[in-house]
């Protein structure tokens, strides 16, 4: 059972149609959105995301994020898209300490200032909104986030916590990898995963060792059933090839509503190499 095609009934076509998509508030979206559910008798400890499926862009608003008060301005620790705390930045007298000058063209930048991660999450989505409208699901990965840490200090199983999808370009060049497409947006990824979703499980001594994972674009209920396993991604950004540009994939964040943003969404336990646990089971058994 998988999702049914997004861009469906709510959704207009075309550029300026995505455009005003993202002028609605959040609560667009709530309105919309079923409860979430657990499976009657499975046994399994990941959630169905809903009873009643959400479409593609039921769940994907930018904009949002940043009218409900800035790119991590409901996450612990401020930084990534809101002010500090404090309103100061880290660092001497001259700011932070400059890093290494990074290759533009092949990762998506997010700094350490206020409201840097508002501009490439909205660029991020709306590239990722025009791959999936010309290509459709075969060039969508499915992300997921896991802190060893965070299992190890409370003595949970791993757990796999659904974070958004990646997409990226069959038509570049030189089309890029999987891989690719998420080294390339790992931080935006990873912070925005930490500040908006779940920074309970991801932030401070939590953030250490975070890692992502994949699956198959659009499978998550084959997630959710344990018919599908998760694939690590490995590597940084040096892995990342000479010929490619970051401009050929795109990020499309999850958004909690409801009761999602207090317990949580989506998320599976799987063992260490990303396998299930537990049978495959049918919703409705």
């Amino acid at each position: 059972m998988h999702f049914p095609t997004p861009c469906t009934k709510i959704i207009a076509t075309g550029a300026s149609a995505s455009r005003a998509r993202r002028c609605l508030f959040l609560a667009s979206f709530i309105a919309v959105a079923a409860p979430t559910v657990r499976p009657a008798s499975s046994g399994n400890a990941a959630f169905v995301p809903r009873a009643t499926p959400l479409r593609y862009n039921d769940h994907h608003q930018t904009v949002s994020v940043r009218a409900a008060g800035g790119f991590g301005g409901s996450g612990s620790g401020g930084g990534f898209g809101s002010p500090k705390k404090d309103g100061k930045k880290k660092g001497g007298k001259g700011g932070a300490a400059a890093g290494p000058a990074r290759d533009d063209s092949k990762v998506r930048t997010v700094s350490g200032s206020s409201g840097s991660g508002a501009k490439p999450l909205r660029v991020a989505a709306n590239t990722f909104d025009s791959i999936f409208e010309k290509y459709g699901a075969p060039c969508v990965t499915d992300l997921y986030v896991r802190s060893p840490a965070n299992e190890a200090d409370t003595g949970s199983d791993p757990t796999f916590w659904f974070v958004g999808k990646v997409a990226a370009d069959p038509s570049a060049p030189r089309p890029p990898t999987v891989a690719e497409a998420v080294l390339s947006q790992k931080r935006l990824i990873l912070e925005y995963a930490k500040r908006e979703l779940r920074p309970q499980n991801f932030v401070g001594k939590y953030s250490e060792g975070l890692q992502v994972w994949t699956a198959p674009g659009n499978s998550e209920m084959d997630v959710v059933q344990n018919k599908a396993a998760l694939e690590r991604v490995a590597g940084s950004t040096a892995d990342i090839a000479e010929d490619f540009d970051v401009r050929n994939v795109g990020f499309n964040p999850e958004i909690y509503v409801g009761d999602e943003i207090k317990d949580g969404g989506l998320r599976v336990v799987r063992d260490e190499t990303g396998k299930p646990v537990k049978p495959v089971f049918e919703i409705n058994d």
